[in-house]
């Protein structure tokens, strides 16, 4: 389970969220800010609204390496993610309030894990279909071939949608599996090569590097 701490909207004791953000607008791009300023999301809306006026809004806060750990991605993948997605209130708090640089780290608002789950599933709805049904597998084709045709559906089921995790751990043997259950008819030196064809460069000696 993610753990995450309580965060008051105001960072000092009587200041509301609304001086605050106007603080991080005004200075937008100092180095003393370092705070994503982005239009405030449904969630926190309601739970402004529902909370009395003498108080500031309380949301729990997780860090940038338990977003990471929740979606897969590197660092640099997941703070390239938070700008593309807006999220919203994620980053580091300012120096005014934070002496101490070891005691200050990227912050993100649990609320917009979520929010950011939602809104990839969305993307992943939308998205165009997978290739399928397309002229190398068309087995009426005059140049259809049967081991390009597993070739092309093996890496779609193994690397399409894989998280870089998942290839980086990825082994000749993981890929003649699925070409053993799934194209069992195919002869068994087809099925060799293509799983030698299939190793990602980035797992080969001599192989470029990774570029995820």
């Amino acid at each position: 389970m993610t753990s995450a701490t309580a965060r008051k909207t105001g960072t000092l004791p009587g200041l509301s969220w609304d001086y605050y953000e106007g603080i991080t607008r005004r200075t937008k791009g100092a180095a003393s800010m370092r705070f994503t300023t982005v239009d405030r999301p449904d969630w926190f809306i309601k739970l402004k609204n529902e909370t009395p006026d003498d108080e500031n809004p309380y949301y729990p806060m997780a860090t940038l390496e338990e977003f990471c750990g929740r979606f897969d991605l590197a660092t640099g993948k997941a703070l390239s993610e938070i700008r593309r997605c807006k999220l919203w209130n994620c980053g580091k708090s300012a120096r005014l309030f934070k002496k101490d640089a070891t005691d200050n780290p990227y912050l993100i608002p649990l609320p917009e894990f979520d929010r950011y789950a939602a809104i990839i599933a969305a993307e992943k709805q939308d998205a165009p279909p997978p290739l399928h049904a397309i002229l190398y597998m068309d087995k009426r084709h005059l140049a259809f071939t049967s081991e390009l045709e597993a070739a092309v559906s093996c890496w779609l089921a193994l690397f399409a949608d894989a998280p870089p995790g998942k290839i980086a751990t990825h082994t000749k043997g993981k890929a003649l599996k699925w070409l053993e259950q799934n194209r069992p008819k195919l002869d068994k030196s087809y099925r060799e090569r293509i799983a030698t064809v299939l190793t990602p460069d980035s797992k080969k000696k001599g192989g470029c590097t990774p570029s995820y």
